[in-house]
């Protein structure tokens, strides 16, 4: 892929940085394919996780990184965390928001020196079975797929909110504390997380 950097014929403002937030919320879906025609879903259970449980990150790169497309990537990439752990969306999220910092750059007032752009960013996520799948696994493993339960204690939720990790795993408050508390990183996925 041939590195993309802008090439201005103008002048372009002094900005020392350009500061990127990101706001992830991620919402999961779990659907069943109709026998009688394949192309047909159903969805039998969507869980969305209210903005109290939106994942923020951010990133600070220069202008001179900004005008080099792959240097954004390399930089702010990165920084998205689980909810975009696949190459395909993370490039095309970066993208925009390279593609909106130039345009605010561009037409940015002189004096300032310090950019900052918020981008929110819903991820969503969906798993596919066809119904053959689901009706032929065991009990545990319908249950998990048709209730909300906690994957950890594998009890339901029962009126407690249930908590999102940023890979979109969801847990029981208390079952997901005591796991971290000793480990990392979601213990479905393997996905890390920063303990602080």
């Amino acid at each position: 892929t041939p590195t993309r950097r802008f090439k201005p014929r103008f002048s372009l403002p002094k900005l020392s940085r350009i500061n990127f937030f990101f706001s992830c919320k991620i919402e999961s879906s779990v659907w069943i394919l109709h026998q009688d025609n394949p192309t047909e879903l159903q969805c039998i259970k969507r869980v969305g996780f209210p903005p109290t449980r939106t994942s923020s990150y951010h990133a600070r790169i220069s202008f001179r990184q900004l005008s080099c497309f792959e240097e954004t990537l390399d930089v702010v990439g990165p920084c998205l965390g689980p909810p975009l752990d696949e190459d395909g969306p993370r490039r095309e999220l970066v993208e925009y928001a390279w593609t909106k910092a130039l345009e605010r750059a561009l037409g940015h007032m002189k004096g300032h020196e310090v950019l900052d752009l918020h981008f929110d960013v819903v991820v969503e996520r969906k798993l596919v079975f066809s119904r053959e799948v689901v009706e032929r696994a065991p009990d545990s493993g319908r249950r998990n797929v048709t209730s909300d339960c906690c994957s950890i204690c594998l009890e339901g939720f029962s009126g407690e909110e249930p908590l999102g990790m940023p890979c979109s795993h969801i847990f029981h408050g208390s079952c997901i504390g005591k796991w971290l508390r000793n480990n990392p990183f979601c213990p479905i996925c393997r996905s890390r997380f920063p303990l602080s």
